[in-house]
């Protein structure tokens, strides 16, 4: 009987150790997985950086204005170098012609009238007043068209062609008298009388 009861408290303890052995190696374990958290706190949020795109301002160039072109284009002519340019100027002056027969040119204010022209009638009537040729001063000359030969003048006891003739009226003063020629181009004339008709040489 008391062997029966050593044997049984020696069983009783001995599982009471083993008991004993399991708790306290269960208790000085670390759990293998990390508890997960219930929640994530306040802080732990502030100190996760989210990305954020920042707004750039969009830049624009400006236009050029005609101010600018007008600098841009005298920066390019003021740039290009000018090259001298050799001129021949026998090709530009025409040569003087050879062998030219000289023009007689009417007296100033003498349209078309020849000098030649003007020295006949003047000596003329410095022949029929018996005067020196310097005495007589000429008034006035102008371009006509005569009606026919007789050069507005016409002598009864003449004939005449009856073509237009161009001609000359020239106006001569002596001494306050005046007297008037009729001409014709090629040369002839004749001194008109008030009545219209010429008045002959004496």
């Amino acid at each position: 009987m008391n062997m029966k009861l050593s044997y049984l408290i020696f069983v009783v303890g001995l599982m009471l150790l083993v008991v004993g052995c399991a708790a306290s190696s269960g208790e000085n374990q670390e759990p293998l997985v990390a508890p997960l958290p219930s929640a994530v706190s306040e802080s732990a949020l502030a100190t996760v950086a989210v990305p954020t795109e920042t707004a750039v301002p969009a830049t624009t160039s400006p236009m050029p204005s005609d101010e600018d072109n007008t600098n841009t284009e005298n920066d390019v002519v003021q740039g290009q170098t000018a090259s001298p340019v050799v001129v021949d100027l026998s090709q530009i002056t025409p040569k003087p012609p050879v062998n030219v027969t000289p023009v007689e040119m009417p007296r100033p204010g003498v349209p078309g009238a020849s000098n030649e022209l003007v020295d006949q009638v003047t000596q003329d009537l410095a022949d029929r007043l018996s005067i020196d040729v310097g005495e007589i001063a000429v008034k006035q000359i102008e371009e006509v068209v005569w009606n026919d030969g007789a050069l507005g003048c016409p002598d009864p006891d003449m004939a005449y062609t009856a073509v237009l003739t161009s001609g000359f009226r020239l106006t001569l003063v002596v001494n306050g008298e005046t007297y008037d020629y009729h001409a014709s181009e090629k040369g002839y004339f004749v001194l008109c009388g008030p009545n219209g008709k010429p008045i002959p040489k004496e």
